[in-house]
């Protein structure tokens, strides 16, 4: 509303000057103010816009736009005291608000392994460390702190070597060989998902076009444990608008001259006010 009135001011100011209401006008110093005020909310707005999106992963850009939220609003120098003490109380409340998402199980692991983010937004190393270990239990979940069975993978059977009927020299190497090929191999998972997390962190971070989905599923066959904990992770929303807008949608169908729709139907109308026509271009 701030916004829309300074566009306007110019204009707002002729026509209360052509009905002699020049002393009602806002004045330039307050006008200043508002400017100032505007600015230190555009950000916000900004925000607000991007996290509420509904085509797009949302959860795992939470860290990273506080973060650069927090220095956009730090780097704007207001210089009446009014956008003064509304830049600190808006720092003040994003910090109190906001410094508890840094040891969330969702935030941090969801940051990480989003490709145009990785580790870039963590403040410290214990921060990136105790994303890395949530991973790792949300892949391999700990049984009871000790290791068991599904701490490790095994790949073959333990047999004693078969003897081969054939009596010829080679005859025992052939029995060598089939063991060694059915042999039982122990690699301990939480290594092997360590050693996926080293690749990952050698890849260079992507742009910020880059659809996120599509590349987990490019890169499934090589990170298969980090590809599991991305599809439980990424897929979150960040905020309830999508759900709001869903109510919205469900209110505006089921109104008093339609009450008598029963609820199978009501979903198929939902569903189809959901679905865009690049959702039927795809499915052609």
């Amino acid at each position: 509303m701030f916004q829309r009135f300074l566009e306007l001011y110019d204009y707002v100011q002729i026509i209360m000057l052509d009905q002699d209401r020049a002393s009602e006008m806002v004045k330039q110093d307050s006008k200043r103010n508002l400017e100032e005020v505007v600015r230190l909310l555009q950000p916000l707005n900004e925000v607000t816009e991007d996290l509420s999106g509904e085509s797009y992963a949302t959860v795992s850009r939470v860290l990273p736009i506080i973060n650069c939220l927090t220095n956009c609003l730090t780097s704007i120098k207001p210089l009446s005291s009014i956008g003064k003490n509304l830049q600190g109380s808006l720092l003040c409340e994003i910090q109190s608000r906001f410094d508890s998402y840094r040891v969330s199980p969702i935030y941090g692991p969801s940051m990480f392994l989003d490709p145009r983010f990785k580790d870039v937004h963590f403040k410290t190393t214990d921060e990136r460390n105790a994303a890395q270990k949530k991973i790792i239990d949300l892949v391999l979940p700990p049984a009871d702190g000790s290791c068991s069975d599904d701490d490790e993978e095994f790949f073959g059977e333990d047999q004693p070597p078969k003897k081969v009927a054939n009596t010829s020299v080679w005859g025992y190497h052939e029995g060598m060989v089939q063991h060694h090929n059915t042999r039982r191999i122990t690699i301990r998972k939480s290594d092997t998902v360590q050693k996926e997390i080293d690749m990952y962190m050698k890849c260079p971070v992507e742009s910020m076009d880059c659809d996120i989905f599509r590349y987990w599923d490019e890169k499934k066959n090589l990170f298969p444990f980090l590809y599991q904990a991305a599809l439980k992770l990424l897929p979150r929303i960040a905020t309830s608008v999508p759900s709001e807008r869903l109510f919205s949608k469900t209110g505006r169908i089921l109104n008093e001259t339609r009450t008598s729709l029963d609820p199978e139907r009501v979903n198929r109308i939902i569903f189809l006010h959901n679905v865009d026509s690049t959702t039927f271009k795809n499915a052609k």
